[in-house]
């Protein structure tokens, strides 16, 4: 296994837009697949998604962290997971650390898993909007500064994220939004040249990603006013009448039907003129008409503005809104959580503990993020979704028994056969992992 902790600040060349040539990430210190479990106990599962899963993790210092489990183990999915593993490590590195952004910690990798030990945050953006007593524009637009302000720091970097929503927006502690999930990340060439492909999620892809006619920074741009539609009128701003994937993208595509820039719930009444010209600007569908980010955040609507008893006792709360965003974005998220591995990286760990992997600390107490748990299990609105979010609660944790046993173990799981598998050691990890 291998260990690699990114550099606070990125190097000279490295800020001249100079990247590791691809294929090999920058020097990695190599180990055996005890480092890890050695260093973190695993918690609770706090999320899930098409590449694995995301896990509360404690060092033996007792900090708190996330951790990414990225299984490695079905062959028609391993040379596309290195490559975006290698692409995402790259670009997380190079992020650095910024306050609106989740912070890489270390990367361990081994035959069969890929783990990212990140910041862990409080609480999901949209779980924590919909528990507030009040949200009003005042409230919603320092949200919406931070949220543009950690999409700034990508631009300066000339990094494309390719899938801004509310889901990728965590609560820190403090109050603070940051920014995760650069899976999709992509650095922009200096050459010019646009990006092609379809990335991200398919309520806040920009027209151009959907056409797959080229994409910049803009896309991002898209993205954010899209995401600051459906916190501000509850819907996404191109509804089909049936909530697919394939139909979403047809309406984005053609621009029809158009937003309605309207609220469902009468109660709480429209936004000011402020917030809508905001919103608007964002959801230009020619990408040279967007505003970049830095325009965006001089927009009146992002400007500090004390936010007295007089002003909030005539606003309306938004909450009610947020919670119809919640409701609405469901329904994507269900999708997507039909698509994961999990049941194959559940069924690798349950072997690997058969086995005795983690056989140490048997009998210890496990821990959990109360807040991101509490999220999980609401988010799961069916038995069988409940059933999923108890079954991968650990039980037990467990330690390495030691580096033999996980060097004996790194041949019985991975889709090479025995006999084929080269001797553990630095070069072949190197070759088997990083070499695409």
């Amino acid at each position: 296994m291998g260990c690699f902790r990114p550099a606070l600040e990125a190097t000279p060349r490295a800020a001249c837009g100079h990247q590791p040539r691809r294929g090999r990430l920058p020097p990695w210190r190599w180990g055996t697949a005890g480092d890890f479990h050695q260093r973190y106990s695993l918690g609770q599962t706090l999320g899930r998604g098409s590449w694995g899963q995301v896990l509360a993790a404690r060092s033996g210092n007792h900090r708190r962290t996330a951790v990414k489990i990225i299984p490695l183990c079905l062959e028609s999915y391993q040379q596309k997971a290195r490559r975006q593993i290698q692409d995402e490590v790259r670009i997380w590195a190079r992020i650095g650390r910024h306050p609106h952004c989740v912070e890489l910690y270390e990367v361990y990798a081994d035959y069969r898993l890929v783990y990212m030990v990140m910041e862990c945050c409080e609480a999901a953006l949209v779980h924590r909007l919909t528990h507030m007593q009040y949200m009003g524009e005042c409230e919603i637009a320092r949200v919406f500064l931070e949220m543009a302000l950690a999409v700034q720091h990508l631009h300066s970097l000339r990094i494309v994220h390719r899938d801004i929503k509310s889901d990728n927006y965590l609560f820190a502690t403090g109050g603070t939004v940051k920014l995760c999930d650069f899976g999709f990340a992509a650095q922009l060439p200096w050459s010019g040249r646009l990006l092609y492909g379809c990335y991200g999620t398919a309520p806040y892809m920009s027209p151009e990603m959907v056409r797959n006619e080229g994409h910049s920074l803009s896309t991002d741009m898209w993205s954010l006013g899209a995401t600051a539609y459906v916190l501000l009128y509850g819907d996404f701003p191109y509804q089909p009448a049936i909530l697919s994937t394939c139909e979403m993208m047809a309406v984005i595509s053609t621009g029809y039907p158009r937003p309605l820039y309207q609220r469902r719930n009468s109660e709480v009444g429209g936004p000011s003129a402020a917030a809508a010209g905001f919103v608007g600007s964002l959801l230009a569908r020619r990408a040279s008409g967007r505003p970049s980010v830095a325009e965006a955040l001089s927009h009146p609507f992002l400007q500090p503005r004390p936010a007295t008893p007089a002003a909030t006792s005539r606003e309306p709360s938004l909450v009610p809104v947020i919670h119809r965003a919640r409701m609405t974005t469901r329904h994507f998220e269900a999708q997507a959580a039909k698509c994961t591995v999990d049941r194959s990286l559940d069924e690798l760990l349950q072997r690997l503990q058969r086995q005795g992997f983690w056989r140490g600390l048997q009998g210890s107490r496990s821990f959990s993020d109360s807040n991101l748990v509490d999220e999980a299990q609401e988010e799961s609105g069916d038995e069988e979704g409940n059933r999923h979010v108890r079954d991968q609660q650990p039980q037990q944790l467990f330690r390495k028994r030691s580096y033999e046993s996980a060097a004996s173990l790194s041949t019985a799981f991975t889709v090479h056969s025995a006999q084929s598998l080269p001797s553990f050691g630095t070069r072949n990890l190197e070759e088997l992992f990083f070499d695409a």
